[in-house]
């Protein structure tokens, strides 16, 4: 049972020295809201733990002619999507991903064919759709959902395992968390934007540069604490103290869930409950820079049906946006993903050939090189991005974004019910933020 505790400043509080607005991140949300409030002429200091801007956006330029992503890759939509102008006004490449153009392996070995592949995607695809659709149990995980309708049957056991590759590439892989622990209804929340996915090849970490002109961004200044004032609010960092009429808070929802700030006093219980009630997902890569490419130059999606649920199953072809670069990007999320965090990078590595010997041949190549993501061992992270777990209510989100006081207000991915979990829903937080603060001014 939640404690009760109510968020009243106290009558004697002391007055803030300073009308800035403190922003907390400097990943897109933050950067978003700083740069709103600086062109509307509102002094806004930005407070950052690590050494870099981003947050999640991380683009990693250690291989000479390849920039890999080691947190968010994609636009999801370019219709209307702000990001998209922001590449068009800076000349920054969007390359179109077609998620079709892919191969996918059996586990007993060897490529589907084309017609086998198409048959196999769209039907158990649109049989996982019609499962949910169907679902009059609000309270059902999403594996109860497909379980029920599918997994119940008699099927064989390559059946049942075409069915987890599915739940684990669909479902599990786009938001970042197993089945079991997805909302079986809610899982398809938010809005889609038209024209596609797209990646940008030079680096995601070009649109966080072009937002940071002229703002006050203050790196390696880990907040520890936020205080509310009779007219502002306090915030300690491990460079010391600085006060402001208002704070925007843009940590990650896990982040918020393992108490990585301290709030004085302590946040009111409907707050509690809505950073409890999301779920902090987690997605991890594995990039293996080998010799020579010796899989399918032309195929931007290699996937695989493994053995045991979840596990490498899925890789994509660096060198298809990076001119022939021999470089695959391994994905994992859910259970596994955490389950390696704790694995070092020779036991990961070896793990993923043990995959790939078994669907190109025991001749491949060792990698030259690799680089690793552990998003959970990240303390300014602690997760990949949110999800709608089995605890989730239609208006869990919109609490997390509701501000306090009119003096805390909160931002990022996990806050959007329009676009929860990607980058256009955490740039559009910023700016809805920057709003609420300048319209309570």
């Amino acid at each position: 049972m939640m404690t009760r505790r109510k968020f009243i400043p106290q009558s004697r509080a002391p007055k803030a020295n300073s009308d800035a607005v403190i922003v907390i991140g400097a990943g897109i949300a933050g950067l978003s809201a700083a740069q709103r409030l600086h062109a509307k002429g509102v002094k806004t200091i930005v407070l950052e733990g690590r050494d870099r801007i981003g947050g999640r956006i991380e683009s990693s330029r250690k291989w000479a002619g390849v920039t890999v992503e080691l947190g968010a890759s994609w636009i999801h939509g370019t219709q209307a999507n702000p990001l998209t102008n922001i590449a068009k006004q800076n000349d920054i490449t969007m390359m179109p991903t077609d998620y079709g153009n892919s191969v996918v392996y059996r586990q007993s070995g060897g490529p589907m064919s084309r017609e086998e592949h198409e048959c196999f995607f769209v039907g158990l695809h649109e049989m996982a759709e019609d499962a949910v659709r169907q679902c009059q149990d609000t309270d059902a995980s999403l594996r109860a959902v497909l379980e029920r309708r599918y997994l119940s049957q008699d099927l064989s056991p390559e059946a049942k395992r075409r069915f987890e590759f599915l739940f684990n590439t669909e479902f599990e892989h786009q938001y970042a968390a197993n089945v079991e622990d997805m909302h079986g209804t809610q899982f398809w929340e938010g809005e889609e934007l038209g024209g596609g996915d797209v990646l940008l090849p030079d680096g995601y970490e070009r649109i966080v540069q072009t937002m940071t002109p002229e703002l006050d961004i203050r790196l390696r200044h880990v907040v520890e604490k936020i205080s509310l004032l009779a007219d502002g609010v306090r915030i300690v960092t491990d460079h010391g103290t600085l006060d402001g009429r208002a704070v925007i808070v843009t940590l990650p929802i896990g982040v918020l869930q393992v108490g990585g700030v301290e709030f004085d006093p302590g946040l009111p219980e409907w707050k509690e409950e809505a950073i409890a009630q999301i779920g902090s997902g987690i997605l991890n890569k594995t990039f293996l820079l080998f010799p020579i490419m010796f899989w399918e130059p032309d195929v931007e999606l290699i996937q695989r049906i493994p053995e045991s649920h979840g596990q490498w199953a899925e890789f994509y072809n660096s060198g298809f946006y990076h001119d022939g670069a021999p470089v695959l990007d391994c994905i994992n999320a859910g259970g596994f993903a955490a389950e390696i965090e704790g694995w070092n990078d020779a036991d990961i590595v070896a793990s993923a050939m043990e995959a790939l010997r078994g669907m190109y041949g025991t001749s491949i190549p060792d990698p030259e090189s690799w680089q690793q993501t552990r998003w959970i061992s990240d303390p300014f992270s602690v997760g990949a991005y949110s999800y709608p777990s089995t605890e989730m209510t239609p208006t869990t989100r919109r609490n997390l974004a509701k501000p306090i006081e009119d003096k805390i207000y909160f931002a990022g991915e996990a806050t959007s019910t329009r676009f929860p979990a990607t980058v256009t829903g955490a740039y559009l937080s910023g700016h809805r933020a920057a709003n609420e603060v300048m319209g309570a001014a």
